[in-house]
């Protein structure tokens, strides 16, 4: 295959991804393999094989493998996380973008399993997805029956663990020379910047000042989630505080400590925990009296507004949490109604297309997709409990036409309504 390699040959250390890839096929039983952009593989696990339904399909349309790969390593990169797939054959994936030096140079895909026991709607679509592939469809079934099935949740877990693993060890060795390339620039911008103030602070015409302005700048860059700005705001506090550093610095660090605690409540008022943002205030406090020089003192006040920011978006992701399980709540046990992202929208004084972002984002399903799912799901206890008609049972999960409660329930179940009752007796 080492005709295959030359996007990774800048890869840090292969030896170390091979003894991951086969780590984790051994520990987890998934099978994990390296591919370049294209989606032919460049490492593989020397631990595991591919599973029989895998070599069966490759023996004869290994290009279609390939184009599902790498398909599935673009969409991971777009999202900018891990990717479960379902392959050209109907198995499922797991896709991780390998990214080095800001590039995307190749993917680890690990699978391929089942996410559900098999049924017959899952053989049909099997037959259908493979019907171009000159192979027995039988020797197909009884490969993919001895596919490993997994959770959904496990195969996230999977996947995000490949993920963080592979991107780690690439970004190991880069990580150093571009935090030492940019404390370099910092300095050296301060020092420009320090200069150029100080010729012009000889000229009459300007005094430079510390002004309540400029904080109430940097609190709007932070309400309003700016990080760039804010930077900015930042440095041209710092430029008026840290000449006086020399001869004041107890005065310089107890205006910068005040700084801190505005910071801290204008993130309060977005919502970051209050008890969090006191215990990192006195862990900056503590670790700020240990500061000597004032050229470590400016990069450390950058390095606490970039933790500030950390947890400005970890707030908007809880809140973003909080929301969706009211809204979920609220749609599983109303499911019967006439319910739209317009009327959840009124209700809970969101926009429509906030809640639609958040049900894609955090479900991976549109809010329609959901409504169907639970109304779906009501729909199987009441035929196996009840003696209600299917009519009576569309109607009261809320379906308004028998017809369509039927071919929606046969696409998420695999048998209409009817069989699915007469199956669910019989066993």
């Amino acid at each position: 295959m080492n005709d295959n390699k030359p996007e990774v040959t800048s890869f840090p250390d292969e030896k170390l991804l091979e003894d991951i890839l086969d780590s984790f096929s051994e520990a987890t039983g998934l099978r994990a393999m390296f591919t370049n952009l294209d989606g032919r593989p460049v490492f593989l696990p020397r631990s595991t094989d591919a599973p029989k339904f895998c070599k069966l399909v490759n023996s004869r349309a290994e290009y279609k493998c390939f184009k599902s790969y790498a398909t599935a390593g673009r969409e991971a990169v777009k999202w900018d996380e891990p990717y479960v797939f379902r392959c050209h054959a109907g198995l499922i994936g797991l896709a991780a973008p390998v990214v080095m030096n800001g590039l995307h140079i190749g993917n680890i895909i690990c699978g391929q399993v089942l996410m559900w026991e098999p049924e017959d709607f899952f053989w049909e679509e099997i037959r259908e997805m493979t019907a171009g592939i000159n192979v027995d469809f039988e020797q197909l079934k009884q490969a993919a029956g001895m596919l490993r099935v997994i959770s959904a949740r496990q195969a996230k877990s999977a996947a995000n663990l490949l993920y963080i693993t592979a991107n780690a060890i690439t970004e190991t060795r880069v990580t150093i020379k571009k935090q030492r390339k940019v404390i370099e620039e910092q300095q050296a911008e301060l020092n420009r910047r320090i200069m150029e103030k100080n010729a012009r602070s000889n000229s009459s015409s300007f005094v430079p000042v510390y002004s309540v302005r400029m904080e109430r700048e940097l609190l709007h860059s932070i309400r309003e989630g700016k990080p760039g700005h804010a930077a900015r705001i930042l440095d041209d506090i710092m430029l008026c505080l840290l000449p006086e550093y020399s001869t004041r610095p107890n005065y310089v660090k107890a205006r910068i400590l005040e700084l801190l605690v505005l910071v801290s409540r204008a993130l309060a008022d977005r919502g970051c925990d209050v008890e969090e943002l006191l215990e990192l205030n006195m862990k900056y406090t503590l670790e700020m009296s240990k500061i000597k020089l004032a050229d470590q003192l400016y990069l450390w006040v950058k390095k606490v507004l970039a933790e500030y920011f950390e947890h400005l978006s970890k707030a908007k992701k809880d809140r973003t949490t909080r929301v969706l399980e009211k809204v979920v709540k609220y749609v599983e046990a109303e499911y019967s109604k006439n319910l739209t992202l317009d009327s959840l929208a009124q209700l809970f004084y969101y926009s429509p297309c906030y809640l639609s972002s958040i049900f894609k984002k955090e479900l991976g399903v549109t809010f329609v997709d959901y409504l169907t799912q639970a109304r779906v799901k009501e729909a199987k206890k009441l035929l196996l409990n009840t003696n209600k008609t299917v009519s009576q049972v569309a109607a009261e999960v809320g379906f308004n036409s028998e017809t369509y409660f039927s071919r929606v329930f046969k696409k998420l179940v695999g048998m209409p309504p009817g069989e699915y009752r007469k199956l669910a007796k019989i066993e």
